[in-house]
């Protein structure tokens, strides 16, 4: 393989790197949320998003806020 090949190779490889990098960065700064389980709470909770019937989310700052009822499910 010609040097220049390798070159160009390596490059895209760094771009690649950095690019998924800032990207895991940039979503993860944007996606926390908060999970308030109550006192004892043991077990598996789940969350249904877009639920028609469900509770609209709460926000808290620019974090969502989901509160799980004893029963370990939300509708949302």
């Amino acid at each position: 393989m010609k040097d220049s090949h390798r070159i160009i190779f390596i490059l895209a490889g760094i771009l690649v790197v950095f690019g998924a990098i800032f990207l895991f960065i940039d979503y993860s700064e944007k996606r926390v949320d908060m999970y308030m389980l109550p006192d004892g709470f043991n077990g598996t909770a789940t969350i249904f998003f877009s639920d028609p019937g469900g509770i609209p989310e709460k926000q808290n700052g620019e974090k969502r806020f989901f509160e799980i009822p004893s029963s370990g499910v939300l509708h949302t």
